[in-house]
């Protein structure tokens, strides 16, 4: 399935323009909206889902970086980003009939842990650190894992 928009019979037979601004960093998320839908409706690879992206006379997209305020120390360019989602596809991390989109919309909530699963059931990332912590009942909380079963916490930040 293409998705509920191909599925409409009024719109099955038209064609679908796809347009951001000039905006860099809407240009990027643009086109990887476009190389991912390649890679999972059309089965292209990361390679060629970029090539179709690319033109001769078009500017390099910018790199994706972390989410925080500071300097970024690392980037991740569109085509890392492709291969990712491939990489997830292949190993079945990634999966509309199994998505719970009402759960993903409540745990991106910053009162509700700012959190997203990695690898479904396996690995989860949260922002932090936050300049202002939560406490309810005396207690501080992020986010109650227990109904996740979780083993290990572990930080990964860096100064």
């Amino acid at each position: 399935a293409k998705g509920v928009l191909f599925q409409s019979p009024t719109l099955s037979k038209k064609r679908i323009v796809h347009y951001t601004s000039p905006d860099l960093r809407k240009r990027v998320n643009a086109a990887f909206l476009m190389g991912s839908y390649q890679i999972i409706y059309l089965h292209r690879t990361p390679e060629e889902a970029y090539r179709h992206l690319c033109s001769s006379d078009s500017h390099p997209f910018l790199p994706f970086r972390d989410a925080s305020f500071g300097p970024s120390t690392y980037h991740l360019t569109l085509l890392d980003c492709l291969c990712a989602v491939s990489k997830a596809l292949s190993n079945k991390f990634l999966d509309f009939a199994t998505f719970d989109l009402e759960e993903y919309e409540h745990y991106e909530k910053v009162d509700n842990g700012d959190l997203t699963w990695i690898v479904p059931g396996k690995f989860i990332a949260f922002c932090g650190p936050h300049p202002q912590s939560k406490i309810e009942n005396g207690k501080i909380s992020l986010v109650s894992f227990s109904s996740h079963s979780f083993k290990r916490t572990s930080k990964t930040t860096h100064a």
